[in-house]
Formats: C-alpha cells, structure tokens, sequence
C-alpha cells in the first residue's frame, strides 16, 4: 500500500463514502502511515558531525536525534559565504589563545621550491623573479618604496609545496620578539624584521609585527613611510627653530640633475681641449699631464630615464653616462689591466661652482645616485682654484663600490682650509665637487643622476631636503651666467629656427638697424645696437657666435625685411627705397662684448628700419 513511502499521500474521503470505507481507511491508511514513522541510520557521521540518538542511556529523551560538529574538524572546504554570530578562536578556545589570523596558502609550482623560505620569513609579492620556482613570493626589504609595498606579511609554514603566510593576526613559532614591542620590515636584510626603525633617506619605515612575546605576536602589515631628508639644525646656543628659514640648507649644485645640455649631449674622445659636458658638468684629470695629448681617453652622452621609474627619486629625466675609452698607443691614463699606466692619477666629472672660497670651514653634505659596471670603486673630491691656472684637492669620501643598480649615497663632509695656491681671480676662480675614478677599464661605464650639495651655513647638518623634481628653465637661468644661448633646450647650435620659411620662431633675438650711425674701433658702421643679456656672466664672453635662424649659417643674421640672410640681400631695396649693399665676404655684423651684454655692430646687408634676426651662443666658462 506504500505507507512506507515518504511520499505517499493518504487518499481523501468523501461525503458519499460510506462507514465501511471510513474504517477501512483508518485501518488500511492513516493508521499504518503514521505508526511507520522510523529513523534510518544514524551513526556518528564522518569524523567532523556527531550523531546522538536520545535514549535512557544518555541525557536525551528517548526519540531524539542529536546532530553536532566535532571539537576538532579537519577537511571542510565551504564554497559560499560563512557567517559566524559569536565569537571565532584560533588555535583551541579563548583562554589559550583570543586572537584570530588570516592565513593565505601559496602553492609551489614544483616539489621542494619553497627550500628557501623559513618560519618567520618576512615576505611580499613579485610577478616573476624569485629564485626557485614558486613565482610570485619573494622575500620583503624595506630598502626603498617599490621593494616594501607589496609585502603580504610573515611565514607561518613551508610545507614541500606550499608556504603559509600570516597576512594579518596572530603568529606563533618565532624567536627575538619583546613583548609589547613594535618591530619593522629590515631595510638591510631581505626577509627580516629588526627592532629599530631606519633613519636613512630613501628607506621606509614599515611596521610589521607586534611582540606577545618571545615566540609570538600580531601581523600589522602598515603602509610604510619613506624616510625623506629632514633640514639642519641651529648652532649651539641659537634659540630659533630647526625650520625656522635662516637655518634652511639651499641645494648648491648647479644642474645636478642634468636637465640642461646646451653644449650638446654626446661628447666623443674627451681630452683637455674639450672638458665640458652637460651645463656646468666638466671632465678632469690628475695630474693635468695625463689630459695634455694622445687619444681619447673617455666619452660621455645623455641618456634619458624610463617613463615611471622608480629607482632614483625627484623624477629626473635624464642621467649621465661615461664610457673609458683606451687612449693611444704610447700615451699614459686610464688603461686596462697589464697596461702601463701612471700612478697616483684620477679621473673626475665635477660640477663647478663660482667661488673658490665657499664652503670653507662649513659642514657640507653631498649626495646622488651611482651605477655602472660592477667592482668600478668611486670616492669623491673637492678642488679648488683660485687663479684658474693651479688648484687644491680636497678627499671628500671613501670608497664607494658601485653596482649595476641604482644606489643613492650621502655623506657629511667638514671643508677644510685650503691655502690659497694664488692670488684669487674672481672670473676664473672655482671650486668643483666630483666623483673621483680610480680604476676603470677599457669599455667600463659609471653613471651619474640627480647630485646636490647643502650648505649648513655654521650650523649642525643632520640631513637634506626632499628631493623634489627640478625646473630646468630655472636651472638653464643659473647656468647662463657661464654658458648661454638664444635657442631652446630641444634645439642645437645652428638649427633653423622658423615657424615658416620667413617667419621666425621665439628662440633669436630682434634688432633694428635705427638711424643713428655707430663707431667701431674708430670705423662708422651702420647701426649700433646694444642687447642685454638675460643674465648677467661671470665675466665678458671668451667667445660669441652668432646664427642666422632662416638658414643657421654662422656669422650671418636674417634680415627680416628682405627676406634674405644679410649676406645675400645686396641689391634690394629698403624702405624709401635705400639701396642694401654688402661686398662677398666680408662681415654683416661685428660684435664688441661685455659680461652684462653685447653691442651688434650692423656692418652691411641692411637699411634704416630693416629688421634683424640672430641667434647667439656665448661662452664665458672656466678654462681650467
């Protein structure tokens, strides 16, 4: 009849059924249905849920079917959301241990790949890179933003195949914990934790673990922050705060993050005749004998950073490179190993400043980013000259051994005494602050970003500021006083400078040929025309070269109104009908030059009104 069926639906009844079909109903259906009802199975589950059917022998009542989780549960995987009302314990109950961790499991790619890790590990994420084949986990170091930021947190376990990593919570199993004491992502040792923050510019403090003890703690994970360089303090006795402005370090250096190359940028056989290279940067050798002849030594080029880099700070966009090059048969320098060569010389890049004296007896800090060909060793050096002929040398810095990855460096440095080798000479007078080379081999290569040098002015230098990206325009306007130029940063010595065929663009400068006559050395020329230069140099140019900018030829101008450079309009006709006349050549211009500006001296090729376009390179650099 199917009773036993749970499934089966009793058969209803009707007005017209009749006392026999209503008892045999109860007999036959309802009956046995509901006297049928039995528990089928019930043992103790699987190891994880506990079965408990109520009898006298138990605290249940007969009848009742107990259904329970297990104190301990293993291999329970829970595909949709788990929400848990009360408390959740890890690690038994709330008196052994009230904390909860998040565990995230990293499975190797193949057997034996996580040998290299150990419990305690500080580790974070990478794509590729780490030295076995479980991709994606290396270990953490704090020693610049870019290698911190991803740490996930600490090893709990390394199992032949998987590691587990604490991302957050509690720890146990470790060892050189205090309890109470916070603890930081090492900036020296990859995959530690040390108790002292870092203090080194460039580095990040990153908190990590809280000590619970010797052996455990709570995974934090916080954002860290990069050490920037905090300022200079007073002298003794002085009342004023470290922030205060009279006590703020102004970085010295000129161009030292090399966003100004007017002179060009790739420089080819370097030697004595030819030392300068980006703005205020020059090549030097010591003793000078070395640079005097012979082949070239070394070359130098710019070469420009990759878009979002992250290796050297205040976003610089370019860097240089300088490459040895073996110098000629027979002569003395910088040569391979079992070359002959001569001791006790150096080979140096330096930024010059004006001013052999500054910086005498001040405390001073220098600092950069080195890279280059691995085991090149670099010191550093300041040089003075007071006549522009004989100069002092100054060590600065110990060794350095540099790498093929970006380093930065700083170091305080007390300037001392220097005597004065001659009588100072306040044009050819400077100081230089360089990287001094001591050994580099022939094709060996070092590069060079964003230097500064601070000045403590008297004061105790206890750091720097935070290097922040440079203006080049502004840092063009500092290197004009020794080195400057009508055209543009992206534009070089002789270029066309047009919008059009015949107009102009903003880089030359404008004249007009006035009435007024000039006298030159005792001859009449046309027009004098005095231009000023947008910052005063150092001394009157030792050199001025000027450009037409319609056709770039050197020591021609574009006359505007003829539409012809200067040299090519004899025979046209200006304004009122003034005939231009220039004899084949002979000069248009001549130019009489003065450290705030130079006089163009209008000689031919032009008329009353004519307008006149140049463009100029003067150079009142050091010689030495």
């Amino acid at each position: 009849m199917g009773v036993e069926d749970n499934y089966y639906q009793i058969p209803g009844l009707t007005a017209t059924s009749t006392f026999y079909e209503w008892v045999t109903k109860e007999n036959t259906d309802i009956i046995p249905k509901l006297n049928k009802v039995t528990i089928y199975g019930a043992s103790a589950g699987d190891g994880n849920i506990g079965i408990t059917i109520g009898s006298t022998g138990n605290s249940y009542d007969a009848g009742d079917l107990i259904v329970s989780l297990n104190p301990t549960i293993s291999g329970i995987t829970i595909s949709g959301d788990l929400r848990v009302s009360g408390s959740l314990f890890h690690g038994g109950n709330s008196a052994d241990n009230p904390f909860v961790s998040t565990i995230s499991r990293v499975m190797a790619g193949t057997s034996g790949a996580t040998q290299h890790f150990e419990v305690g590990n500080v580790v974070r994420g990478v794509s590729v890179g780490f030295p076995n084949a479980l991709s994606g986990l290396t270990w953490a170091i704090a020693s610049n933003e870019e290698n911190s930021k991803t740490t996930l947190g600490m090893v709990k376990e390394v199992g032949v195949n998987y590691i587990d990593v604490v991302t957050e919570g509690f720890i146990s199993g470790l060892s050189g914990l205090t309890n109470g004491s916070l603890f930081y992502v090492s900036a020296t040792g990859p995959g530690t934790f040390v108790s002292n923050k870092t203090e080194t510019v460039g580095q990040v403090v990153k908190p990590i673990i809280v000590g619970m003890g010797v052996s455990s703690g709570i995974i934090l994970n916080q954002l860290g922050t990069v050490v920037d360089d905090v300022g200079i303090t007073g002298p003794a006795g002085a009342t004023a705060s470290p922030t205060d402005p009279i006590f703020v370090s102004r970085n010295q250096m000129i161009n030292g993050n090399y966003d100004v190359w007017q002179r060009g940028t790739v420089f080819a056989g370097l030697t004595a005749s030819n030392r300068y290279l980006a703005d205020r940067w020059a090549h030097f050798t010591d003793p000078l004998s070395i640079s005097s002849g012979g082949g070239p030594r070394y070359s130098a080029s710019q070469f420009v950073f990759a878009a979002g880099q992250q290796e050297v700070a205040g976003d610089p966009v370019y860097y240089l490179g300088v490459t040895f090059e073996h110098g000629a048969s027979g002569t003395t320098g910088f040569h391979s190993s079992g070359d002959s060569g001569v001791s006790g010389y150096f080979m140096g890049i330096e930024n010059r400043l004006e001013n052999p004296e500054r910086f005498l007896g001040e405390t001073i800090r220098i600092d950069g980013y080195i890279k280059g060909s691995t085991g090149c060793t670099l010191d550093f050096y300041l040089r003075r000259s007071h006549d522009g002929i004989t100069y002092d040398i100054e060590e600065v810095g110990s060794s350095h051994l540099i790498t093929s990855a970006w380093q930065a460096f700083g170091f305080d440095h007390i300037v001392g005494a220097l005597g004065k080798t001659a009588s100072l000479n306040a044009t050819e007078g400077y100081v230089a602050i360089g990287v001094k080379i001591t050994a580099l081999p022939t094709g060996d290569s070092i590069d060079l970003a964003n230097f500064r040098v601070f000045s403590a002015q008297g004061a105790t230098l206890v750091g720097t500021p935070f290097r922040e990206k440079t203006n080049p325009e502004e840092e063009r306007l500092k290197c004009s006083r020794f080195y400057q130029r009508t055209y543009a940063l992206d534009e070089s010595d002789g270029d066309v400078t047009t919008f059009t065929f015949f107009e102009p663009n903003f880089s030359p400068i404008r004249l007009n040929v006035s009435p007024t006559p000039g006298i030159t050395s005792g001859i009449a020329t046309q027009s004098e025309n005095y231009y000023r230069f947008p910052v005063e140099m150092i001394k009157a140019p030792k050199t001025l070269v000027f450009y037409s900018p319609q056709s770039g030829v050197s020591g021609d101008a574009y006359n505007r109104t003829a539409r012809l450079d200067m040299r090519l309009s004899s025979g046209t006709q200006g304004f009122m009908g003034q005939q231009r006349v220039h004899t084949a050549g002979a000069s248009t211009i001549s130019t009489t030059l003065k450290a705030k500006g130079v006089i163009f001296n209008i000689l031919s090729g032009a008329v009353v009104l004519d307008e006149i376009y140049i463009n100029y390179v003067a150079d009142s650099d050091f010689s030495l």
